[in-house]
């Protein structure tokens, strides 16, 4: 192999080797940044999303005294008429906004009125502990998740005071779709209430779209979380998540589950990536040509001294090699020179 090929093979293969080694270690960094990122985010998204549920439960919880204390109401309470109750709760529902479900109930567990379904009326409450907690309570007030009829609510129990207690409101209001996409613009991430886990798992409401909501009940189904950060892929993209558990009553789990995919906070990466990949071609194109002259530029005197001194062990001394350059090798050439006039010079001396 000549000495040029071996040269111009081994710095190549020192710059392709230590840009590779950049860039895979560029990547690996990114990528980790990346996660990171995604995981603080989303552990913020939590915080957000259980701070904007505890403003809205605060906020109704405050609107629902202000109607236990309302004279009015109370008046409609006293007549223990079914109608006047209902339209008595159902003004008060319009005027809180945030209320999507407003129940009365006695003492006893009793559902005196409500505004979901007459059905209801004369039955007991559907989430009796909720009462027993709130009953035990300081305040008297408590809050949790339920299902009703495959509807999420977020409830929240005040005591009617009479003035002594006396009955028990409870207000609640919908965890559902357009919850979720509420939630999902204010934290720039996918939120999705989630109930139970395991194989019994479906999705509540989510702010995902339909293809990547069977995706993540797919992951669910087959992979039962805790609280935690976990990392999935469905059949497009891969998504970092995060699962908080809710207060739920009667045995029932929910959670909230939000997410953000990985693929797309690594896109502008990527592109980064293809941009210093075509650089990275450039300069090993860029580096070829400039090994190749340079290569040229040391082998050529160099094979021009070999073919000379094999000349001269020949016998023909009459050689005179151009000095290019004033390195290394025009010193060896110019020495070279300098050694064939001196045999030239002998040769003549001999003749004499």
């Amino acid at each position: 192999m000549r000495f040029q090929t071996k040269l111009s093979l081994l710095f190549g293969g020192l710059l392709i080797l230590s840009l590779s080694m950049v860039m895979m270690l560029v990547g690996q960094i990114t990528r980790k940044t990346v996660i990171f990122e995604i995981e603080q985010s989303l552990a913020t998204t939590l915080l957000t999303v259980n701070r904007l549920h505890e403003t809205r439960v605060k906020n109704l919880q405050q609107n629902v005294r202000l109607l236990a204390g309302d004279y009015g109401f109370k008046a409609a309470y006293g007549t223990e008429d079914t109608a006047t109750i209902k339209t008595a709760l159902q003004n008060h529902q319009h005027r809180l906004k945030d209320a999507d479900l407003m129940i009365l109930c006695d003492l006893d567990g009793l559902v005196l009125s409500n505004t979901f379904s007459d059905s209801m009326n004369g039955e007991p409450f559907p989430w009796m502990p909720v009462l027993d907690e709130a009953y035990d309570s300081d305040s008297g007030e408590v809050t949790a998740y339920a299902e009703l009829d495959g509807t999420v609510y977020q409830l929240a129990v005040t005591p009617l005071l009479a003035p002594d207690l006396d009955a028990w409101i409870i207000s609640g209001f919908r965890a559902d779709h357009n919850m979720a996409i509420d939630l999902s613009a204010l934290t720039s991430s996918e939120v999705t209430f989630v109930r139970n886990s395991g194989a019994d798992t479906h999705l509540v409401a989510s702010s995902l779209g339909s293809e990547q909501q069977a995706g993540l009940i797919t992951f669910l189904q087959s992979t039962p979380l805790s609280s935690g950060l976990v990392q999935y892929r469905d059949s497009r993209e891969t998504y970092i998540g995060n699962l908080i558990r809710l207060t739920n009553v009667q045995d029932l789990s929910f959670s909230i589950f939000v997410q953000q995919s990985l693929d797309a906070a690594l896109d502008p990466y990527r592109e980064l990536f293809w941009y210093s990949l075509l650089i990275f071609l450039v300069a090993i194109v860029m580096f070829a040509v400039a090994i190749v002259r340079t290569s040229r530029s040391v082998t050529s005197p160099i094979t021009r001294l070999s073919a000379a001194a094999e000349s001269v062990s020949k016998g023909q001394l009459d050689i005179t090699l151009p000095v290019s350059s004033e390195d290394e090798i025009g010193i060896l050439t110019r020495t070279f020179n300098e050694m064939t006039q001196g045999l030239v010079e002998k040769e003549r001396v001999r003749d004499l």
